[in-house]
């Protein structure tokens, strides 16, 4: 079984407020993408890594980035764009595709194997936390309604697909606006299989998250 990654740092991430590209912020001396990267490149079933990053970052992944199986393609304007970009450069002897996002720098081997695993009896798999929280409808501030959370998840990535049909679906919808990649896949009407993600998988998007990051790595270290 031959499997392919995406990687995406092409995101601005404004929200962050810093002065480079979210997956390159540094923690811990590194830049955020590299602690995903580092996980990928030493599965051995992953046989294509695929890093999508607007061009000026193109010399700092090829300063870290030195393995042979690697391409460094452009991103696009926004996130379902660097995935189209993204999907080009797959090797046609790929049979799964995983896409995650280079901003989640605490994946794990044994999470990424379960994703791996379940892809081959399902055409699309997700990572996901099951919402704990109580959860409001909120507009101006005030609460309009409370929101059953008991079939609620976080989805997190990575997520993996048959390639056949991440392809397919970004040529039919690619266009359409979507809040990430099963859901174009459930608009072709294939069901996606969630997979028990990690609290620990956290998203960099605000500077809180940075400082969170921190923390993580410290303990991770320790």
């Amino acid at each position: 079984m031959r499997f392919a990654v995406i990687l995406l740092c092409a995101g601005r991430g404004k929200r962050l407020k810093e002065r480079v590209d979210k997956a390159f912020v540094k923690i811990g001396g590194s830049p955020l993408f590299l602690y995903s990267y580092r996980v990928f490149k030493n599965i051995k079933d992953i046989d294509q890594i695929i890093i999508v990053a607007r061009k000026k970052f193109f010399p700092l992944i090829n300063f870290y980035v030195k393995e042979k199986n690697v391409n460094v393609v452009c991103g696009g304007r926004e996130r379902k764009d660097s995935v189209y970009q993204g999907l080009k450069f797959v090797r046609e002897d790929i049979e799964y595709l995983i896409i995650h996002d280079g901003a989640r720098p605490f994946i794990d081997t044994e999470l990424i194997r379960k994703v791996m695993e379940a892809v081959k009896s399902y055409p699309a798999v997700t990572l996901g936390i099951k919402v704990k929280d109580a959860l409001k409808k909120v507009k101006r501030s005030i609460t309009v309604k409370t929101v059953e959370r008991e079939d609620l998840y976080y989805i997190q990535t990575p997520q993996a697909f048959k390639k056949s049909l991440i392809m397919k679906a970004y040529k039919l919808l690619g266009n359409l606006a979507v809040y990430d990649d099963t859901q174009i896949v459930e608009m072709m009407g294939e069901k996606v299989k969630v997979i028990d993600g990690s609290p620990l998988n956290i998203k960099i998007t605000y500077p809180q998250d940075l400082t969170l990051a921190q923390y993580i790595l410290k303990a991770k270290n320790e």
